[in-house]
């Protein structure tokens, strides 16, 4: 996937969004989709392993970099 593209298509929409809102659902989100990721047996980490799409896996080692750094913004303590 081309995330310039998708980053352009969306930009006017995301920066119409106030960031305290943006940053707080970025974590909500982000938070649902570990405990999907995290939930999944291990039928499904095969098949998806098997596919060569072990990156959308292994995503939220790589954006915990980031939501630290917004929780650090809000001023929230990690959970």
């Amino acid at each position: 996937m081309d995330t310039d593209v998708v980053n352009e298509a969306t930009r006017e929409l995301c920066l119409a969004i106030p960031p305290r809102v943006a940053a707080e659902l970025a974590l909500e989100k982000a938070t649902e989709l570990d405990n999907i990721i995290e939930k999944l047996s291990p039928e499904w980490v095969d098949r998806i392993t098997t596919i060569g799409m072990t990156v959308y896996l292994k995503r939220f080692n790589h954006r915990r970099e980031h939501l630290d750094k917004i929780e650090k913004t809000l001023g929230k303590e990690k959970g």
